[in-house]
């Protein structure tokens, strides 16, 4: 056993209406590492890209200074059992009737460059609507989004614990 912590970074809301109200972005920085059988996980995607996409985020934010604010959770111990946010929902640095939603950051090498999977639509179906809006905005050179696969991943990564919290 090793001690390691959450990591949390904050970019204000620009607006005084919504500045109390919190989106969390968040990804795992733990991989699996090494199993008993000698077999080396592949930190690199899982999440390696999550964490340092999580970091290209909070500096995007920073910059474009949004109306809500933003927590931006790097967790620990996601693959030992999502403990990392477990604890972040148990004890939130803000309080958890003002955290709105929560986007996980997971495993964003996994796919093509121009796709991308969304998981979680099933169990949060507005979120469609809401991709849907993103789809309008700027170009992102995605060619396809899946909203269909990989479900059985929702209860095996760190927003399940969030989803129990009643937050989308």
């Amino acid at each position: 056993p090793v001690p390691i912590d959450n990591i949390v970074g904050l970019v204000r809301g620009s607006d005084p209406a919504l500045a109390g109200e919190y989106m969390v972005l968040g990804a795992h920085y733990d991989h699996i590492g090494v199993d008993g059988w000698g077999r080396v996980g592949c930190g690199a995607d899982d999440n390696g890209s999550g964490s340092s996409g999580l970091i290209e985020l909070a500096e995007a934010f920073a910059l474009a200074k949004p109306a809500r604010s933003v927590l931006f959770a790097w967790f620990s111990a996601e693959e030992d059992g999502l403990l990392g946010s477990a604890e972040f929902c148990e004890n939130p640095p803000v309080p958890m009737s003002a955290i709105v939603a929560m986007l996980n950051v997971d495993m964003i090498g996994r796919c093509a460059e121009d796709e991308v999977y969304v998981v979680g639509t099933n169990a949060n179906p507005e979120f469609e609507d809401v991709l849907k809006e993103a789809k309008k905005l700027k170009p992102t050179g995605l060619k396809k989004v899946h909203t269909d696969k990989a479900q059985d991943l929702w209860e095996r990564s760190d927003q399940y614990n969030f989803d129990q919290k009643n937050v989308p």
